[in-house]
């Protein structure tokens, strides 16, 4: 038996409730702490990667440091070391039961952790189970001294009341769009915010549509907090506001700035300076105050997935900010919108969909291809060609594959396993006609490939990238010009200018919007992702094509060639995705998968994982009567489902190279406390040292 096999025969193998008895905790008793200084108790949140130090501690305001303001940055000894960190409270009270240390250094004297903020920090920290530093570290950025003295010389109050203009005609023919802009004058406080869906018509842009609930929010002297995925998108609306609205002051926070860049756009959002943020998944813990709304575009871009812990969804740190500030979120989007269609349905909104929609699309064709047994698949059918020679008599024709390339994804023509480079694992590819193949990964080249499982020697092509598509399309049409879109080069094209272009989805944004048809090729890639939302992926990626086509009515046409399934055919037709959502959602609430669940992945040593799982099993609250049963038990099948931690169902485990992996997941529904008795159960996990090499990730299956 290997070691993997001898963990998971015992993973499971858990002490009952109660079997590893803890001391009694005492809490401590508030006293006064008596000096000169008001307010001398500062409560202060540290700066140290660990899970447990989500607390504040307290410490002395010297008098040298009377003045220091809540939320500014300041440096004290803890542990030996200095450490720093921010003040989040300043009081007369403290629990600890020894003499206070002094405040070493303050730091900075701005307040740059405000109140809204850190309670923001806080929910997403527990929500990913991850240190309340991590948060911090994405919510503020790191000082500089430069730019902070010149901001300070230079500040002054400023009066940015003015009138603004409302810009109405383009939410007038949208279902529901008069609702959701009077929603936006309202106040929240005493109900729950709204959550709106808009639906883009292809021919809409979010820059027209944003505009009149920033001149709203502008007239009420609130400010607006706009989310896009890339930094162009970004540009390109802060260079439209200035256009339209060139009074209003407005600070871009993207990933590219420079770190003195986005400290000053920070110092301007602090003090009130700057009234609209538009930025990527950064500008979410933007420190705006007295917010109107808040707004999303295309929340399905891969951009929106924090890199490192915390891990989480713009989207689910904007939620929480909409709760903790009580404002209306609204979400434009091409297509679906799984996730805001979720929290509108236990919450409040509306979903606003163009009237008469499908009178301004393309006319959406499916070609049908067949494999038959010793044929080669017919990846252009006749259609194809039918719809693109029609269409180049009145103008250029966008031809969309799946990934950029030539051979991005190869295989043993012989027995048709993949074919991966024998030193590092990665898939071979073949980048440009006449190349030998070498690795997507390590760059290795391979002129005598050998297959190493049936030792073929023969590579047929499993996926076509655009150059080689580009190649193919040139035979089939001689004498017309062939471009191929590639990210940062903008394509311009005459009025009645015969050309095909072929790009990928991600190069959407470069394209000119004026191709007289469009085909989409290899269709059923984009939904063999084997991703929960490859469905998802593929209705955004279809509606992204067609702004740059003509209505039905003008001869637009979308012939989509490939494997997709009628009914998601069907949604694209009718442009009705929230009869899709709710479907989607219905299933996912049986079945138990995000966002009607929260999921979390532990990975590492099994040994590790089952001392975790212990410890979690005796930290949470006990169990209520109807859950005991399942609690208790001892014997457990070997993988599949289980409920050893109340509340929360345990899949697998199962093996990664020389990780173990279990999943854990639960309904915040069914208990609303779980995500709080989890939290509180990892952080006293934490404290002992128990299991720190298992990493949580949230919801890792998306």
């Amino acid at each position: 038996m290997d070691r993997y096999e001898a963990e998971q025969t015992d993973l499971f193998a858990l002490p009952n409730f109660s079997a590893q008895e803890e001391l009694l905790s005492l809490t401590p008793q508030f006293q006064t702490f008596h000096s000169e200084v008001p307010n001398p108790v500062a409560k202060v949140v540290l700066s140290l990667p660990l899970l447990h130090m989500n607390q504040a501690f307290d410490y002395e305001v010297p008098a040298k440091f009377a003045d220091v303001p809540i939320g500014a940055r300041v440096a004290v000894q803890f542990g030996g070391q200095e450490v720093r960190g921010y003040i989040i409270e300043r009081t007369s009270q403290t629990q600890a039961g020894r003499k206070l240390r002094p405040l070493r250094k303050v730091i900075s004297p701005i307040p740059v952790l405000q109140k809204n903020i850190y309670e923001l920090a806080q929910m997403v920290a527990k929500a990913a189970i991850c240190p309340l530093s991590d948060c911090l570290r994405l919510a503020i950025p790191p000082r500089q001294a430069a730019v902070e003295k010149d901001y300070l010389s230079a500040v002054s109050a400023t009066d940015f009341t003015a009138s603004y203009a409302t810009d109405l005609p383009i939410w007038e023919n949208y279902q529901c769009g008069g609702e959701v802009l009077k929603n936006l004058q309202t106040k929240q406080a005493d109900k729950t915010p709204a959550t709106s869906l808009i639906y883009l018509e292809a021919h809409d842009s979010f820059a027209q549509m944003i505009l009149a609930p920033i001149q709203m929010a502008a007239a009420a002297g609130k400010s607006a907090l706009l989310i896009l995925p890339t930094a162009q998108q970004v540009a390109e609306l802060a260079r439209y506001l200035q256009k339209k609205l060139p009074t209003l002051p407005v600070a871009q926070i993207t990933a590219q700035d420079d770190p003195p860049r986005r400290y000053r756009n920070f110092l301007r959002i602090l003090s009130g300076e700057a009234r609209v943020v538009i930025g990527t998944r950064s500008a979410a813990w933007a420190p705006l105050s007295n917010l109107g709304f808040i707004s999303i575009l295309d929340e399905n871009h891969s951009a929106y997935i924090e890199k490192r812990r915390p891990q989480i969804h713009t989207c689910e740190i904007l939620y929480y900010r909409q709760k903790i500030e009580s404002v209306p979120l609204l979400s434009f989007n091409y297509g679906p919108a799984l996730r805001s269609a979720w929290k509108k349905a236990n919450t409040a909104g509306w979903s606003c969909t163009k009237k008469n929609k499908t009178a301004e699309m393309p006319q959406i064709l499916a070609a049908n291809s067949f494999l038959y047994e010793g044929a080669p698949w017919a990846r252009f059918p006749d259609s194809v060609f039918q719809v693109m020679r029609a269409a180049l008599k009145s103008g250029p024709v966008l031809v969309v594959v799946p990934q950029t390339g030539y051979i991005p994804l190869t295989a043993c023509e012989k027995c048709r396993e993949l074919a991966l480079c024998p030193h590092c694992g990665g898939y071979l590819q073949i980048s440009a006609p006449h190349c030998p193949p070498s690795c997507s990964r390590c760059a290795s080249s391979y002129r005598n490939f050998h297959c190493q499982k049936c030792g073929g020697n023969k590579l047929r092509a499993v996926r076509i990238g655009s150059h080689r598509t580009a190649q193919e399309i040139g035979r089939a049409f001689p004498g017309v010009i062939i471009n191929i879109a590639r990210a940062g080069e903008d394509i311009e094209l005459a009025n009645n200018d015969p050309r095909i272009v072929v790009s990928t989805p991600r190069n959407f944004s470069t394209l000119p919007q004026s191709f007289a048809a469009g085909v989409l090729l290899d269709a059923g890639y984009l939904l063999r992702s084997g991703r929960l939302e490859s469905e998802s992926y593929f209705l955004r990626a279809v509606t992204q094509i067609l702004p740059a086509l003509p209505a039905r009515a003008a001869g637009g046409k979308l012939l989509i060639v490939g494997d997709v399934p009628p009914h998601l055919l069907q949604v694209l037709q009718n442009g009705d995705f929230s009869h899709w959502e709710a479907t989607q959602l219905a299933e996912r609430s049986q079945l138990q998968l995000p966002p009607t669940c929260r999921w979390y992945e532990l990975r590492g040593v099994g040994a590790e994982i089952k001392e975790l799982l212990t410890a979690l099993r005796n930290y949470l609250p006990m169990p209520s009567p109807t859950e005991e049963k399942d609690a208790t038990l001892d014997v457990l099948l070997q993988g599949g489902l289980s409920s050893v931690i109340p509340g929360i169902t345990l899949l697998g485990p199962h093996s990664e190279g020389e990780d173990t992996i279990l999943y854990m997941r639960f309904d915040t529904n069914a208990r609303p406390t779980i995500q709080q008795d989890l939290y509180s159960a990892f952080c006293k996990a934490s404290i002992k040292k128990i299991a720190p090499g298992v990493r949580v990730n949230i919801n890792p299956i998306l």
